[in-house]
């Protein structure tokens, strides 16, 4: 896996099967290089048995500017973005998300990971928050969750549009 930086990356479908494994790409938003690499190790030694056939894909980006754009033509399933980016950004790219037909997941990080921010971010409409520094098997069971929720989602919603779903 390799943290990628937005700028002149072509972007890869998050889900490309092949075989029995299944590569998911995570766009990490935050300043902090070390939260990029931090999740990247986390998923890269992830524990087999709890994510044996998911393979990930973690790309960065140091602020949220294009964030919408970069998830529209990569179909990325997850967001991971930091609280303390600047005031409101990850309010903000949430509601622009929000617009994407096929919206990603986002989960929120901070180091002051309280019960204010949780409800005000669940209440509106991130999937989860994180506390950093981060725990490994909770970043991991939450990020397998996050997919597994977003993939039925977008399975469902190719059903309802009548659409094949491979």
């Amino acid at each position: 896996m390799h943290v990628r930086n937005d700028v002149g990356d072509e972007m890869k479908p998050s889900a490309e099967r092949t075989n029995a494994d299944c590569t998911i790409s995570v766009l990490s938003v935050g300043p902090m290089a070390e939260d990029h690499t931090s999740l990247r190790n986390i998923l890269d030694s992830a524990d087999p048995a709890m994510c044996g056939k998911f393979r990930w894909q973690v790309r960065a980006s140091f602020t949220a500017r294009g964030v919408a754009e970069l998830v529209r033509a990569g179909s990325i399933p997850i967001v991971v973005c930091e609280n303390d980016l600047h005031p409101g950004a990850w309010r903000e790219m949430l509601a622009h998300l929000a617009d994407l037909p096929n919206p990603p997941l986002v989960i929120v990080t901070s180091r002051h990971a309280d019960d204010y921010l949780w409800v005000e971010a669940l209440n509106l409409g991130a999937y989860d928050v994180l506390a950093k520094p981060f725990e490994p098997r909770e970043v991991t069971r939450t990020l397998i969750h996050a997919w597994q929720r977003w993939n039925s989602r977008s399975r469902a919603r190719a059903v309802a549009a009548g659409q094949s779903f491979a």
